[in-house]
């Protein structure tokens, strides 16, 4: 029953496993925590890709612009602004921009409370390239989120919890909260 009024977006470059300095994201939740859904807005810059991975919980993919080749399973199609990408859970999905401008691009992800998302490639930061990719959890109503190795998942301990009774959004990399 919340508002997010704006959702900033911000650069891409404090994920060691998913470092696109070249697009934006923006992470929003009900501030008010009463819906168990989340919302991303993307800004996929041109050659970058939201590098393969699944969860366990439904996604709803709109590309609201732009022109791109999207993994769903084991088949790879064209998409373009208007496509929307129903991701049943346990999908392994993600998606390249190959077009010359930038992909606006919104992922929902309904009636959830943790979305559990592994990481199956790696776009690396700089000097990270030997790493394994990471597992994180994303807790829709609390704003909770735990990252681990994927060697450590049953280990895992609170990274971030979001701000309680603030009308924000968070990056989902940085997970910090902004007030619009």
């Amino acid at each position: 029953m919340g508002l997010v009024e704006r959702t900033t977006l911000t650069p891409m470059i404090e994920d060691v496993d998913d470092y696109r300095p070249g697009s934006r994201w923006g992470f929003a939740v009900d501030p008010d925590r009463l819906v168990a859904s989340g919302v991303i807005y993307e800004l996929i810059g041109v050659g970058d890709a939201i590098p393969l991975h699944r969860h366990a919980v439904d996604e709803v993919v709109l590309v609201l612009e732009g022109t791109g080749e999207m993994t769903l399973g084991d088949s790879v199609r064209q998409v373009e602004g208007g496509a929307t990408a129903f991701i049943a859970s346990g999908t392994v999905h993600g998606i390249r921009n190959t077009g010359t401008a930038e992909i606006r691009y919104v992922a929902i992800f309904p009636s959830t409370n943790v979305v559990d998302m592994e990481m199956l490639a790696r776009i690396p930061a700089p000097g990270t390239e030997d790493r394994p990719p990471r597992h994180t959890e994303w807790n829709m109503q609390t704003g909770e989120v735990r990252v681990t190795s994927s060697r450590d998942i049953g280990r895992m301990s609170p990274w971030f919890l979001f701000p309680k009774g603030r009308s924000t959004s968070i990056c989902p990399k940085t997970m910090r909260a902004f007030t619009p």
